[in-house]
């Protein structure tokens, strides 16, 4: 270990200069540069304390300055990948790839407590690309999890010597961040939606009439996105004896790897998630009305585009927001109509398991979330939960758009 250097570089700028030994005498030499004598002999500090901790846990440890976050987070994306569900691994990422363009290059040891608390600070500040609103606690804490994650993941392949974001605490939950409509809120889409994408007329409409039972879809069983671009004439069960109409959730479609995956929480749980939800007789007469009028085969998705591909959702989603905006109410998320879905059924006297395994959670705790949302408006009003446009019958007369 050498005693911080002065040096100029060809630039003409001074820096200075110190070399050090990944492990002692007759270990590699490492050189690194600083622009002021104090950030190197910062280093120096940083070295000795480092390369006493290596001593106590032991010669086979990593060192922090031999290795950068890029290395690190990509080496836990690769051991992530065989753990986890497709959709899981793409978020996570999208997310190491937005952080290691800005701190790639960083020594993990830089990436501590204090660092992620300033990242949380930017990223709050940050508004979110084309919505007004800014990043919400829990888009936050993904980033957050992500890098501590990888972090100790290199501690356990003994990669670096410690977390150095120890003690670091993630922004808490706010409830207000799941947002739903109330039934009155929901009615008024619905409505507005079955009038401006009118009935089956011809071509252009019934494409029109597509997003409309997408919505009705969402907001009467609280299928995800993926599972509603997934869902197959095959896996509608409709009974003509009484006992009430299915539909079979096995599937969803994976939009950033154009196929089809198991159902979230699968390969966690290693054991099948799929599961029935209610269609309630207004969403099966659309859902048939929709496959008729496409000639849509029973292995090809309900839902597809003018090529016969599934729906890609961030293209839908951009529709939704348009709509939201043709409607005039309250902006939500596409993936709120879920939410909604599931608020309303408690609201009308579902009970809470029921509605656990229509939603398809893992933990019953995940369902009382909603619960605690709807706080003294969980009132035993009904058995029944359909929620449709205002005076909806059954042969209504649609109005132009």
């Amino acid at each position: 270990m050498s005693k911080p250097r002065k040096v100029i570089l060809k630039s003409g700028k001074v820096a200075w200069e110190v070399y050090v030994r990944e492990a002692g005498r007759g270990s590699n030499e490492l050189r690194r540069r600083f622009p002021s004598s104090r950030e190197a002999q910062d280093f120096l500090e940083d070295w000795k304390v480092e390369q006493r901790k290596v001593r106590q846990e032991g010669p086979s440890v990593g060192s922090f300055h031999t290795t950068t976050f890029r290395v690190e987070s990509e080496n836990w994306l690769e051991n992530l990948k065989l753990r986890v569900s497709p959709g899981h691994y793409l978020r996570a990422k999208e997310v190491i790839k937005n952080v290691n363009e800005l701190y790639g290059e960083l020594e993990p040891n830089k990436i501590n407590a204090d660092f992620l608390t300033a990242l949380q600070h930017k990223l709050k500040s940050r508004r979110k690309k084309g919505v007004k609103s800014n990043w919400s606690n829990c888009s936050v804490n993904r980033y957050t999890e992500c890098i501590t994650a990888a972090l100790n993941f290199a501690v356990s392949q003994r990669r670096i010597p410690y977390n150095p974001a120890v003690g670091f605490k993630k922004l808490p939950k706010n409830s207000n961040e799941m947002l739903f409509w109330e039934e009155a809120e929901a009615r008024s889409f619905l409505t507005w939606a079955s009038g401006y994408y009118t009935e089956w007329s011809n071509q252009h409409r019934a494409e029109g009439r597509k997003t409309y039972v997408a919505y009705l879809l969402a907001l009467n069983t609280g299928m995800r996105a993926g599972e509603i671009w997934g869902l197959k004439p095959r896996d509608l069960v409709f009974r003509n004896d009484g006992a009430g109409d299915t539909i079979f959730v096995r599937r969803q479609f994976l939009y950033a790897d154009r196929k089809f995956g198991p159902l979230k929480g699968t390969l966690k749980a290693n054991r099948d998630k799929s599961r029935h939800v209610p269609c309630s007789p207004g969403l099966r007469k659309e859902l048939e009305s929709l496959i008729k009028f496409n000639k849509t085969e029973p292995d090809q998705t309900i839902f597809h585009s003018v090529f016969g591909n599934p729906i890609h959702h961030k293209s839908f989603r951009d529709r939704f927001m348009r709509d939201l905006k043709r409607w005039g109410g309250r902006k939500i998320r596409f993936h709120d109509l879920r939410h909604t879905a599931a608020t309303l059924m408690l609201s009308q006297g579902v009970d809470v398991k029921t509605v656990s395994d229509i939603l398809g959670h893992e933990d019953i705790k995940t369902t009382m979330i909603y619960v605690h949302l709807l706080g003294d408006r969980i009132k035993q009003v009904s058995k029944m939960f359909s929620i449709r446009p205002v005076d909806l019958v059954e042969d209504p007369a649609s109005p132009q758009p």
